[in-house]
């Protein structure tokens, strides 16, 4: 029915996304609907064409467990570590936090909402 290849993760290694073969994905089900949905969910699958960009920082202290979404200067970012180094003697709360960035796939966040 459709499909799209990003030929420069496939054949540069230079390029975001190398992956030097092609990953062929497939997917067998009736409950897109129609043709117009289907063209929807393989616009919708393209952009795992990018893999996700990690972040890390560190922070003082925070309520953050990994699986939060959490945003920083407007960009939606998964938590998928944090470690803590807590010292109560000088009360000090430490985190490193670990993650990934939404927009690596393409998400756009709408405003205002």
């Amino acid at each position: 029915m459709g499909g799209e290849r990003y030929i420069p993760s496939i054949e540069d290694p230079t390029q975001r996304g190398f992956v030097g073969f092609e990953k062929t994905m497939l997917q067998m089900d009736g409950i897109f609907g129609g043709f117009d949905q289907l063209r929807t969910m393989i616009s919708h699958y393209s952009k795992m064409r990018y893999p996700a960009i990690v972040f890390k920082f560190e922070s003082f202290g925070q309520p953050i467990k990994a699986l939060d979404v959490i945003n920083f200067e407007g960009q939606d970012l998964v938590v998928t570590s944090v470690s803590s180094n807590i010292e109560g003697e000088r009360n000090i709360w430490w985190q490193t936090i670990e993650g990934e960035w939404l927009s690596a796939a393409n998400y756009d966040r709408v405003k205002g909402t």
